[in-house]
C-alpha cells in the first residue's frame, strides 16, 4: 500500500515562493505516486498537475492554501486512480477525470469512509468516478465520500456506484452536486447534516440495491448529531427511477430537533419508484416550495408514493403530480394550486399509460403539470 502525506510547513512555503517567479502555462506530468507528491508539495497554485495512467494509492493534502487553484487531473479520463484521498484545512484544489476509489480492506467496518474533505474550501470535483470494489456488489464495500465543515464544495458530472452510501455532506455550506449519477448503491445517495446553501441539481439516481429490509433514499436530510438545522435548501430537477434495482425513497427531509429547516426548494424532480412510501416527505420546515414535481409508480404498486408534510409551516404545494397527498398534524399555511392527485378518481385517467414498464422518462410525464426534462429532452 502506497501512503502520500503532504505537509506544507511555513518554511516550504516560502522555499517554493522563492525558486518559482509564477506558476507554469504548461502540466506537471506525473507517472507515479512519489513523483504526485513532489508536484503537489512544490505546487504554488494556478498549476495542473497531470496523472498518467496508473494506481496512485492513499493521498493526504494537509493544509495546502492556494490563491489560484491547483488542478489535479487524469491525462486520460478515468486512467488514474487515487485509491482514497484525503483534504485537510486547504483551500482551492480542483479534481478532474479522476478515479477515486477501491475495495474494503481486510478488518474495515463497512461504515468506512474512503474519501473525506475536512476544514476546506475552494474544493471541487468534475467528471470524477466515486467506486468501491467494482464488483457490482455494492454489500461488501463502505461508504464514497464524506465532506464536514467546510464551504464551497462542489461534485459536478461525476459519478458515484458501487457504495453503501455515495456522499455524505456534514455542517458544510455553498455545496453544489449537479449533472453527476449515482447508481448500484446498498443504501443513500446524498445525505446532509447541518448544512446552509446547499444545491442539488440535475443529478440521476438508479438502480438502488438494499440489503433485505433497508430503504435507501435518493436524498436525505437530517439533524443528527448536529447543533444546527439546515437552510437554503435548493434541490432541483433531478431524476430518481427504480430501474432495475429495489424501490428507492425519494426526497426526504426529517427529524427536525429543535432546529428544523428554512427555506426549502423542491421542484422539478421526477421521482418512479414502486414499493415505497415516501416520494416526497417534510418534517420540520419552515418556508416550502414544492412545486413542478411528478412522482409516480405502476398501477399495480401497492404502495403510493405520497408527498408526506408534518409539522410544516408556509408551504406552497403547486402543480405536482403525486399519487398520494398526507397531511399530518401541525401543518399551517399549507398553499395548494394546479397539483394532479392520482388518488382522486377524477384525476386518476391522468396517470402516465406506461409507469408500469417505462421504456424512458417520456413514459412519465404528464402533460402540462409536473416534471418537464431540463433542456426539453426526454
Amino acid at each position: 500500500m502506497t501512503r502520500l502525506h503532504i505537509l506544507c510547513a511555513p518554511v516550504v512555503m516560502a522555499m517554493s515562493l522563492l525558486a518559482c517567479s509564477g506558476a507554469s502555462a504548461q502540466p506537471v506530468r506525473v507517472a507515479n505516486a512519489a513523483q504526485l507528491a513532489d508536484a503537489v508539495k512544490n505546487a504554488k497554485g494556478g498549476e495542473t498537475i497531470q496523472l498518467a495512467a496508473g494506481v496512485y494509492g492513499d493521498v493526504v493534502i494537509d493544509q495546502r492554501d492556494f490563491a489560484r487553484p491547483l488542478t489535479i487531473a487524469a491525462a486520460q479520463p478515468g486512467a488514474a486512480r487515487i485509491e482514497t484521498l484525503q483534504v485537510r484545512g486547504s483551500k482551492n484544489i480542483a479534481f478532474r477525470d479522476l478515479a477515486l476509489g477501491r475495495a474494503r480492506r481486510t478488518g474495515e467496518p463497512d461504515w468506512m469512509t474512503l474519501h473525506r474533505v475536512n476544514d476546506s474550501s475552494g474544493i471541487s470535483f468534475t467528471g470524477v468516478t466515486v467506486h468501491g470494489s467494482d464488483d457490482d456488489d455494492p454489500s461488501n464495500d463502505g461508504y464514497g465520500v464524506t465532506v464536514t465543515n467546510s464551504q464551497g464544495v462542489k461534485f459536478v458530472k461525476s459519478v458515484f456506484r458501487d457504495l453503501w452510501k455515495a456522499l455524505m455532506l456534514v455542517g458544510s455550506s455553498d455545496v453544489e452536486v449537479s449533472g453527476s449519477r449515482f447508481t448500484g448503491l446498498r443504501e443513500d445517495g446524498i445525505n446532509a447534516a447541518g448544512c446552509e446553501d446547499l444545491v442539488i441539481d440535475g443529478n440521476h439516481f438508479e438502480d438502488f440495491r438494499p440489503l433485505a429490509g433497508g430503504h435507501p433514499d435518493a436524498i436525505q436530510l437530517y439533524t443528527a448529531q448536529q447543533q444546527r438545522g439546515q437552510s437554503r435548501i435548493r434541490i432541483t430537477n433531478n431524476v430518481i427511477l427504480q430501474g432495475k434495482g429495489a424501490g428507492v425513497q425519494g426526497i426526504w427531509i426529517a427529524e427536525p430537533k429543535t432546529y428544523g429547516y428554512r427555506d426549502v426548494v423542491i421542484a422539478n424532480n421526477l421521482i418512479h419508484s414502486n414499493d415505497m412510501w415516501n416520494g416526497i416527505g417534510l418534517v420540520g420546515v419552515t418556508g416550502a416550495k414544492v412545486t413542478g414535481n411528478t412522482l409516480v409508480s405502476s398501477d399495480q404498486d401497492e404502495k403510493t408514493l405520497w408527498v408526506r408534510i408534518a409539522e410544516s409551516s408556509d408551504v406552497e404545494l403547486s402543480n405536482n403530480v403525486f399519487e398520494t397527498l398526507r397531511v399530518e398534524p401541525g401543518v399551517t399555511n399549507l398553499r395548494e394550486t394546479g397539483n394532479v392527485d392520482l388518488s382522486k378518481p377524477g384525476q386518476a385517467k391522468r396517470r402516465p399509460r406506461k409507469a408500469h414498464g417505462p421504456a424512458a422518462i417520456g413514459d412519465l410525464l404528464v402533460p402540462g403539470v409536473g416534471f418537464v426534462p431540463p433542456g426539453g429532452g426526454a
